[in-house]
This record gives C-alpha cells, structure tokens and sequence, in this order.
C-alpha cells in the first residue's frame, strides 16, 4: 500500500476486522464502473471534508461516503483541512491526515493483527499505538459481521424486503393518526422499555403478555414514555404487545403491535459492545465510526430502534452515506412504519419529551 505526503495514524485492528471481513465477501452496492463480482479489500469507516475515491477504469473521482466498499487498486484522496479512515481486509484501521493519499494494495495483505499492518508500511508501528482503540470481542465481530454483511446485501437481504410479504409501505402507521412507533416487531434490550407514538392528546401505554395486561402507564401527552425504575421489570425472552388508549378510555384508539425482551446472554453481550465502542477516540470522526459499528451489530439482532438512532447519527454526520439510507429503509420496512413514522423516529429529540 502507498501511502503519500503525511504517516498515517495506525490503530489496532480489532476494531475493523469485522467490517473488513464482512465487505470482503460481501456483493456490497458497486460504484461506478465497478464489476458487480469485485470483493471489496478494505472499507471507507470515517470521513471528514473533502474525501474522494479514484478507481481504476473510472473517468473521474467518486465522493468518498462513510460504509463505502473500496477495491483493490482504488487510491482514497484525503483535501486539506479533511481525514480518513480506511479499513482493510486482514490489516489494521488506518487513520489518512490531510492532504494524503493511500493506494489499496491489489492483494490481500496475509495473516492479519498487527503484523500486517506494519508490513504494508503503515507508520507508527501498531504496537506503538495500540492504545488509540480497544479491542472488541470474537462475539462482538461475529455480530457486526452478520449485520454488515445485510447492509451491503441490498438486493437479496431481508432487510430490506418487506415481513411476511407484505406491502412495503405502512401509510396507516404515517398519516398523523395516533400510532405507536417504538417498540415494533422487534428486540428489545431493556427490561424497562421506552414507548414512543405520534398523535396528540393525552394518551396512556398499555403493554399485555398474551392476554394478560402486565402495565398500564400513567396518561401522558408528550408522544414518549418510559417505564418507572422503580416499577414492573419485563421478563427477558418474552414476548410482549402494547397499544394506546386515550384519555377517555373505552375501545383503544390503536392496534397492538409486538416486541420481545432480549435474553439476559444477549443484554450482556450488547452492554460489552457498547463498552467497547466507547473506547474508540472522541471526535466526530470517531462518533460517525461507533454510529456504522452500532448499525452492523443491531441490523444482526433485530433491534431496528437501535439501527434507526444509529443510522440517523450516521445520516447527519455523512448526509451522502448509502449505509446509513439502507439502514434505515430496511428498519423501516421490518418495523412495517410509513415515512412520517420513520421520520418521527428520526427527529432531533424535543426539550421536555420525556426521554
């Protein structure tokens, strides 16, 4: 790999082999002239400023976007005043200063850890900085994999197809009507959910086992709700419905709609990723890094509300990134919402909403 003008930074590769591998194989979205068959060598995770991608075979340079897939031979141009960081397939996470640039290398660099890293001519050495991320655990990547692999499957994955063949789109969920938005039709890894719905007026949340109503919450007229910490816990591994009733009582004005409580192996696997994302450095860069990681791991366990506040993270630090859209159709499409309902979900929080 040739890297021009300024070392780069070189962080452990723990944090990148998950995406890395996944891309490798993954048919991905091809860019430009790109042959649809090409396994991508390494993956563009951060980018600030004026990032671009040269490929071979294309007549002129491509906008570098956070998730993008690069291939071999592929030269990643960093402007001034703007940073990189580029994954590679089987190496470390490599950090481009501005006014660098970094060719991919056209063959796999073998082995992976540290080593390879160094053996691509990356400077610092590895072991030097070491410190600049922590490692993440073999469940943690095998996780991400899963879930990254979906994301760069857009024409067969489930994620983006709709449930059980139903219509893609939920207008009933989007016209403004009261309706719950979160939880729906998926995991959850609180045993203390939060509850979240359009519509105005006082309104009260109703969550039921089967046929037995476990909760019944206190009106509120703010469109989200919490379950008190000093109140019910619900069950790991159950599945449960909630719905709304209005001020006035009587028929609900809403259908119920499921979501089930993770397991205790799963809640604690989720809380150690998360303790390992926060490792990664501060700085927007680094935010915009944790967002993709989140995206990958909770796509994989079905926690669309999860994806969705990640990808929303990703989509306004990196309005062009392909990854943060199919993140958020596809959750869409699984939690079977209709726009206005995905765009409720995906609004900057408003004082006083209850959060």
């Amino acid at each position: 790999m040739r890297i021009e003008t300024t070392p780069p930074e070189v962080r452990s590769p723990a944090l990148g082999l998950a995406l890395a591998l996944a891309l490798a194989a993954s048919p991905g979205t091809a860019l430009a002239a790109a042959a649809p068959t090409a396994s991508a060598a390494a993956v563009l995770a951060a980018a600030s400023g004026q990032v671009s991608i040269e490929r071979p075979g294309t007549p002129a340079p491509i906008a570098g976007t956070i998730g993008m897939r690069l291939l071999a031979g592929d030269t990643v141009r960093v402007g001034g005043g703007s940073s990189a960081t580029v994954y590679l397939a089987g190496g470390g996470l490599v950090r481009i200063p501005a006014g660098s640039r970094i060719e991919i290398p056209r063959e796999a660099i073998p082995g992976g850890g540290a080593v390879p890293a160094a053996a691509a001519g990356a400077l610092p050495p590895p072991t030097e900085a070491s410190t600049l991320a922590n490692a993440m655990s073999s469940r943690s990547v095998e996780v991400l994999e899963a879930g990254l692999w979906i994301l760069n499957d857009p024409d067969g994955s489930v994620l983006l197809s709709a449930m059980r063949g139903e219509a893609d789109d939920w207008t009933a969920a989007a016209g403004g009507a009261m309706e719950p938005l979160s939880p729906r039709f998926e995991t959850v890894f609180e045993n203390r959910p939060r509850f979240v719905w359009s519509g105005t007026g006082p309104t009260r949340v109703v969550v039921a086992r089967g046929k037995e109503i476990v909760w019944r919450g206190p009106l509120s007229p703010l469109g989200s709700l919490t379950m008190p910490a000093d109140g019910l816990e619900l069950k790991n591994g159950e599945v449960y419905r909630w719905w709304l009733e209005s001020e006035a009582g009587g028929t609900p004005p809403t259908e119920s709609v499921p979501f089930r409580i993770a397991e205790r192996k799963a809640v604690a696997e989720a809380t150690r990723f998360e303790k390992e994302v926060a490792g990664l450095a501060t700085g927007d860069e680094a935010q915009g890094l944790a967002s993709l990681l989140r995206c990958g791991y909770y796509v994989e366990v079905g926690a669309w509300s999860r994806v969705i506040a990640a990808a929303a993270d990703l989509r306004r630090r990196d309005p062009g990134s392909p990854a943060a859209e199919r993140a958020l159709d596809g959750s869409r499409r699984q939690m079977r919402l209709g726009t206005e309902g995905l765009s409720h979900l995906t609004a900057p929080p408003a004082s006083g909403s209850g959060q």
